[in-house]
């Protein structure tokens, strides 16, 4: 793939030091289901849980291009620790939306943002006097990290019914808890990304005080340049960077594999002889260039307007959730291509490649790369003048 010191910082610097280990840890952590100590401890020295908080609460303060980066550098490595990356920086995307004291107070002294959670709104929120009672139970709770706090999404409930917001939709918080208020259960036992600990957890009637409960489409409380955009824009580059990052690691993989691998009916010649497999090895690596490019420059588009004061509309949250789509999906068709070159020798548990393959594909089964995504897109160009306000509201969100 094509160099370029785009996005280059300390932090990956850092970071590259130790990615050999990863490459090490790589069944271990699959096996154990979460990133060994030793490694968190190495990514918490590096920065990763405060990539994007502003230096003034202890943060790193990099930018979308320099986090994409560092995220794609751990998935290649290993697709598990570049989901738990992508979730560090994930939960920095976040927290601004809370009061800076809360802010500050999460960040604590030495600006580590340790947080698990989940942001689909499947728990209850009652009001009570000085904040909600929170009761739910919510999937993907990702990390193997000892967290400090908890995030869950809920609606408000007046009474039996959901209260309703702007276009018909719920209205909705993010609530933000200590650690022990939230139960963590052993359920993630998955195809792919074993080791990122994605445990449900359960909150049993919890109260939340409301200067701790949040919307999480509301503005940001930090004036740095990255928080002008909304959260589903800031979030978007680092989903595709896990799935690129898997994808560039399967292809290492096959070009390893094909140093040394002779077709059973042809054995004398090795893979990386054959003009046919090369052939499909260099459409894949266009394939994969074209997908990586597209990602990094709607991370840098999206700097550069964030720079220069202009405000990202609903039509702006349509493209990048569609971006994220489209790129999610061509890095699934590439570690299945990659599959099918390596041959049987891909289908043992010891090939690093079938494991990049089910990572590729649990990864892109999340939510934020659905293809629904593509009709939100669609409907800011197709939409009946009557509806528009109604796409827009739920392109916002």
């Amino acid at each position: 793939m094509f160099h370029s010191d785009k996005g280059h910082s300390a932090v990956l610097e850092k970071v590259e030091e130790f990615l050999p280990e990863v490459v090490a840890a790589a069944e271990e952590i699959e096996e154990s289901r979460s990133v060994p100590p030793h490694l968190i401890e190495k990514m918490l020295d590096a920065g990763i849980f405060r990539m994007m908080l502003p230096k003034s609460i202890g943060g790193k303060e990099l930018d979308l291009v320099q986090i994409s980066r560092i995220v794609e550098a751990f998935a290649r490595a290993d697709g598990s620790t570049g989901w738990t990356a992508m979730v560090a920086a994930g939960y920095n995307c976040i927290l601004p939306i809370f009061p800076e004291d809360i802010i500050r107070k999460v960040a604590g002294d030495d600006g580590n943002v340790m947080v698990r959670g989940a942001l689909a709104p499947k728990g209850r929120l009652t009001p009570v006097d000085g904040g909600y009672r929170l009761s739910g139970q919510w999937p993907f709770g990702t990390g193997s990290y000892d967290h400090k706090w908890v995030m869950a999404t809920g609606i408000i409930f007046d009474g039996e019914r959901p209260r309703m917001g702007p276009g018909g939709i719920p209205e909705m918080r993010v609530a933000l808890m200590p650690a022990k208020d939230a139960r963590f259960l052993d359920t993630w036992h998955s195809v792919g990304m074993r080791g990122t600990s994605s445990h449900d957890f359960v909150v049993d009637d919890v109260f939340v005080t409301e200067d701790h409960c949040a919307s999480l489409f509301g503005a940001n409380n930090l004036d740095n340049t990255i928080y002008r955009l909304p959260f589903r824009i800031l979030a978007s580059t680092q989903h595709t960077s896990v799935s690129i990052g898997i994808a560039l690691g399967a292809m290492d993989d096959l070009a390893k594999l094909a140093q040394t691998k002779r077709p059973a009916f042809r054995p004398n010649m090795r893979l990386i002889e054959d003009p046919a497999f090369r052939a499909r090895y260099g459409a894949l690596m266009a394939k994969l260039d074209a997908a990586r490019s597209c990602s990094y420059w709607y991370a840098q588009e999206a700097m550069e307007q964030a720079a220069s004061g202009q405000s990202a509309t609903p039509d702006d949250a349509a493209r990048f959730g569609s971006m994220v789509a489209y790129v999610s999906r061509v890095c699934t068709e590439v570690t299945e291509a990659v599959f099918d070159l390596a041959g049987s020798s891909a289908c043992y548990n010891g090939s690093n490649i079938q494991r990049r393959w089910r990572d590729a594909r649990v990864a892109a089964q999340h939510a934020a790369a659905g293809t629904d995504n593509y009709e939100l897109l669609a409907g800011g160009k197709l939409v009946d003048p009557a509806l528009e306000s109604e796409v827009s509201v739920s392109a916002a969100a």
